[in-house]
C-alpha cells in the first residue's frame, strides 16, 4: 500500500511542478517565441502524469483485475471445450453401458454353464447291464437285468418300465420302441435310496408260450426276443432322470455274454 500512495504522491508532484512551469513562461514576456516552445513540450509530460495517475489509481482500486480477467477467459474457453467434447462423452458412456450389459449377461450365462457342468458332474448316473435269458421253473423264461448307480450321488424314486416282444420285421438291432408302444411297469416306484455304486438285479418274466412259435426263426436269426425299457429316477438335484435300454436275443445260444444292443436306447438323459 505504501509504494501505491507513494507513486500518488510523485504524479501529484509532477503535476503541480508541471503547472508552475507553464504559469512562469506565460508571465514572462521576454523571449516570447522560445517560452512558447517550452510550454509546448511541456504539455505532454502532463498528460502522461495524468495517465499515470488514472493507472495508479486503477491499480489502487482493482489490484487483481487483470488476474481476473485471465481467469474469465480460462473458463470460457474450458466451457467451450465441455461443450465440445459433451457429444463424444455420451456416445462413450452408452458404449460403456452396452458392455457392462454384455458382460453381465456373459457372466450370467457362464455361471449357468458352470452349475449345470457340477450338476452332471455331481449326480446320480444309472446303466442297465442284460443278465441273458433263462427258462424258469414255472413256464416262464426270465430275463434279469442288471441296475447300476455309476453316478457321485444317490438317485431315488427308482421305477422300471419295459417290454418284452418277438422282432421278426428285419433286423433286431433296427428296432426302436415308437411312443405307442406298450409299456408295462415292472418294478413300482421305490423310496429306497440308491446310493452310489449300489447294483440291484431286477427279473422280468416272459410267459413261453409267447415265445415258442417263433423259436425256430429265432435259433435261424430271423426273429430275436427283444428287450427294452427305461429306469425312471429323481438325483440328488430333485431333477427327473431317464436311463433307456434295448437289447436282442438270438441264436443258440441267449446268455448275458451273446445278448446285444438295440439302436433304441441305450442311453441317460
Amino acid at each position: 500500500m505504501l509504494r501505491g500512495y507513494r507513486s500518488i504522491f510523485i504524479a501529484l508532484a509532477g503535476l503541480a511542478l508541471s503547472a508552475a512551469q507553464q504559469s512562469s513562461n506565460t508571465s514572462v514576456d521576454q523571449g516570447g517565441a522560445e517560452q512558447s516552445r517550452n510550454a509546448t513540450n511541456n504539455s505532454p509530460n502532463a498528460v502522461v502524469a495524468i495517465d499515470r495517475l488514472t493507472d495508479e489509481v486503477a491499480k489502487q482500486r482493482d489490484p487483481y483485475g487483470k488476474q481476473r480477467e485471465q481467469r474469465e477467459q480460462r473458463d470460457i474457453i474450458a466451457q467451450e471445450g465441455m461443450a465440445y467434447w459433451t457429444g463424444p462423452m455420451f456416445w462413450v458412456v452408452i458404449a460403456q453401458t452396452v458392455l457392462a450389459f454384455g458382460a453381465l449377461i456373459a457372466l450370467i450365462i457362464d455361471l449357468r454353464q458352470n452349475r449345470k457342468s457340477s450338476e452332471r458332474q455331481l449326480r446320480a448316473y444309472i446303466i442297465v447291464e442284460p443278465g441273458g435269458v433263462q427258462e424258469g421253473r414255472d413256464g416262464n423264461y426270465v430275463l434279469p437285468v442288471s441296475i447300476k448307480n455309476v453316478g457321485q450321488t444317490p438317485a431315488y424314486a427308482l421305477e422300471h418300465f419295459g417290454n418284452i416282444i418277438v422282432f421278426t420285421d428285419g433286423h433286431p438291432r433296427d428296432f426302436y420302441a415308437k411312443p405307442e408302444e406298450i409299456w408295462v411297469q415292472f418294478s413300482p416306484e421305490t423310496d429306497m435310496v440308491f446310493g452310489q455304486g449300489q447294483n440291484e438285479c431286477v427279473h422280468v418274466f416272459q410267459e413261453m408260450s409267447e415265445v415258442r412259435p417263433f423259436l425256430e426263426r429265432i435259433r435261424n436269426r430271423s426273429a430275436a426276443i427283444v428287450h427294452y425299457g427305461y429306469v425312471s429316477y429323481r438325483d440328488v438335484f430333485k431333477r427327473p432322470q431317464r436311463t433307456y435300454y434295448g437289447f436282442f436275443h438270438w441264436g443258440e445260444d441267449w446268455s448275458a455274454e451273446n445278448t446285444l444292443r438295440c439302436s433304441f436306447g441305450n442311453h441317460a438323459t
